[in-house]
This record gives structure tokens, C-alpha cells and sequence, in this order.
């Protein structure tokens, strides 16, 4: 499913799926209700719930409809509100879940970026063409540290005016 809010896309088939949690009730069930929290590769989380006529999903699709039908819809949450979902709902994974995606090293920071469509596809190639690349985060860390050795601005001597047309 894609959701677009305030210039953002969630989309369920490009985003990572961390947890699914449903009640006991099978599909056929009016009251079956199911929610799965996504994370997009930028870090946001959301999460995508669906369910029958008599669940928190059941929507009304025309005017004057009496009964509501079965229905989908995608909810951004923020970190805080993803990790209390994996609190409740992971389970015996939740411990494993919280270190994989709520700790960070205390030597990175998390930062949100905005590039265009090609710096983008840039990144998917290198990412897999590099192995050791955990994530886009880890290139960019690199290919920042590699510019800023070859323009010498990495404190270990001063630029020169030769090395301005890299700036």
C-alpha cells in the first residue's frame, strides 16, 4: 500500500517490515485486525493496518453507506511511538528488535537529507556493490571522509587555492 502526507511517501513494498501483530481472529472474521510497523531506509517509521468491517480499520467508502467494509490505511509514528509498538507487541524478539533498530553507537549521529533522484540511485549501486556497506549512512560517511582528505580540509593541513575548485 502507498501513502503519500505532507510531501512524504510510506510505501509498504519499498519499506522494511520490522514486526507484524494481529489479534487472534482469523481473516474471515469481521473483527480480524492486523498492524505491521514499517521502516523507511530514510528512518521513519509507520505502520500499516488493515482489517474487517467490525475492526479499527473498517471504513465507509460512499455517502450513506450503513454498514462499513473492510479497509486499509498507513500511520506514520515516531520513534518513540514505533518503540513502544515493539514493547507491546514483540514479544519474546522484542529485546533483539529494540538493540537492531532504537540503539544507536554512541559514536554516529542520525541525520535526515534531502538529494536528488541521482545522488540517490548513486547510492543504491555503491551500496551494492559494497558489502561492507551496512547501510547508505556508511557510504556517505565515507565518500565525506574521502573529500574531505583530498581537499585537505580535514584539519591535517591548510587548502590551497588550488584545492578551491573542490570546494
Amino acid at each position: 500500500m502507498r501513502y503519500q502526507r505532507d510531501g512524504k511517501l510510506y510505501d509498504t513494498a519499498t519499506a522494511q517490515c520490522i514486526l507484524v501483530a494481529s489479534g487472534k481472529e482469523s481473516p474471515a472474521n469481521p473483527r480480524f485486525y492486523r498492524q505491521a510497523l514499517y521502516r523507511k531506509r530514510t528512518g521513519e517509521f509507520f505502520l500499516h493496518c488493515e482489517g474487517g468491517p467490525e475492526s479499527p480499520a473498517a471504513r465507509f467508502t460512499r455517502l450513506g453507506q450503513s454498514k462499513p467494509l473492510a479497509g486499509e490505511f498507513i500511520q506514520p509514528v515516531d520513534a518513540i511511538g514505533a518503540r513502544e509498538f515493539v514493547e507491546e507487541h514483540g514479544g519474546r524478539e522484542a529485546s533483539t528488535l529494540l538493540d537492531r533498530y532504537f540503539s544507536e553507537p554512541p559514536d554516529q549521529v542520525r541525520i535526515t537529507a534531502i538529494i536528488d533522484r541521482q545522488a540517490d540511485a548513486m547510492l543504491r549501486r555503491l551500496k551494492e556493490a559494497d558489502p561492507t556497506a551496512r547501510s547508505q549512512g556508511d557510504i556517505i560517511s565515507k565518500a565525506l571522509k574521502a573529500y574531505f582528505q583530498a581537499t585537505r580540509i580535514d584539519g591535517t593541513d591548510a587548502v590551497s587555492p588550488l584545492d578551491a575548485r573542490l570546494l
